[in-house]
């Protein structure tokens, strides 16, 4: 337990988390991290931030993965029709086969 004292008097607050941030240089590091395929949970615990603040940092530096080609996408749906396993097709076309779904937690 921690005592501030103001105008008012002592005020007891517990303090739950102390705020930090990251340094220019773990900033450049976790972006590089991102660019190179790490996965924002990934991420999050390596820099003990939480993900949505992870997914902040990457926003506001204007990274996104790279984006499936439509020529991509219809050689996939044909790869996949004709009986080829998503990690095949991932790996055929140079894409990470670990994606993972949209409920995977991290």
């Amino acid at each position: 337990m921690t005592v501030f004292e103001d105008a008012r008097g002592p005020n007891v607050r517990v303090l739950r988390q102390a705020q930090w941030r990251l340094s220019p240089a773990e900033l450049e590091a976790l972006i590089a991290d991102y660019e190179a395929g790490a996965r924002v949970c990934e991420l999050a615990k390596v820099y003990d931030l939480h993900r949505t603040t992870v997914a902040g940092h990457v926003a506001r530096a204007g990274k996104t993965r790279p984006v499936m080609t439509e020529a991509q996408v219809d050689e996939a749906v044909l790869l996949y029709g004709r009986g080829w396993t998503l990690h095949n097709v991932s790996q055929h076309l140079g894409w990470p086969s670990s994606s993972p779904g949209p409920r995977s937690a991290c």
